[in-house]
C-alpha cells in the first residue's frame, strides 16, 4: 500500500476520493472500525457478553476486585520481577490464582445464567471463548512456573538445613 495513505493527516473524508477511491474508502472504514473498537472496547466486547453493558452484579464484582486488588498486585509483581525480589514468584502465584478464581466465577455465572447473552455464535466463540481463553491459559502457565520455582527454593532450603 501507498505509505502516504497510512498518515493520519491524509485520511480522506467524504467527497475527497481520487483514482484509488475504493482502496482508500476501505482503508478509511477499516481505520474507523479499529478506532471505534479501541475507544469503546466494552461496547464491542459486549457483543460477545452483554453482561458488561447490563451491569451484571457478578461481572461488576469480578471486575471491581480485578481493578482494586489484582491491578495493584500485578504492578507490584512487575516491580518484583524487574528488581529480582525474593517474593516475585509468590506474588505472581497469588495474582494468577486470583485471576483463575475470577475466571471460574465469570464462566460459572455465565453457565448458571444459561449462556444467553451474545449477539451471535460468532461473537460467542470469538469473544467469549477466544478472547477469554488467554485469561486462563497465561495465568496457568505463570502459576505453574512460579509453583515450580517456589518448590525448588523450598527444597533447596531444606537441603541447606539438613547439612
Amino acid at each position: 500500500p501507498d505509505s502516504s495513505l497510512l498518515s493520519p493527516r491524509t485520511t480522506p473524508i467524504a467527497g475527497q476520493f481520487g483514482p484509488k477511491s475504493e482502496s482508500v474508502k476501505m482503508e478509511f472504514l477499516m481505520r474507523l472500525r479499529l478506532s471505534i473498537c479501541c475507544v469503546c472496547p466494552g461496547k464491542e466486547y459486549s457483543k460477545g457478553d452483554s453482561r458488561y453493558v447490563a451491569r451484571d452484579t457478578a461481572t461488576v464484582t469480578v471486575e471491581g476486585i480485578t481493578a482494586v486488588l489484582k491491578g495493584p498486585a500485578s504492578l507490584l509483581a512487575v516491580y518484583a520481577i524487574a528488581s529480582r525480589k525474593s517474593y516475585s514468584h509468590i506474588l505472581q502465584f497469588a495474582v494468577c490464582l486470583g485471576q483463575l478464581y475470577g475466571c471460574i466465577v465469570y464462566f460459572t455465572t455465565a453457565y448458571l445464567d444459561g449462556f444467553n447473552f451474545w449477539a451471535s455464535p460468532f461473537y460467542f466463540w470469538a469473544y467469549f471463548i477466544g478472547a477469554n481463553s488467554s485469561w486462563i491459559v497465561i495465568p496457568l502457565l505463570i502459576a505453574t512456573r512460579s509453583w515450580k520455582k517456589i518448590c525448588a527454593a523450598v527444597h533447596q532450603s531444606e537441603k541447606v538445613k539438613t547439612k
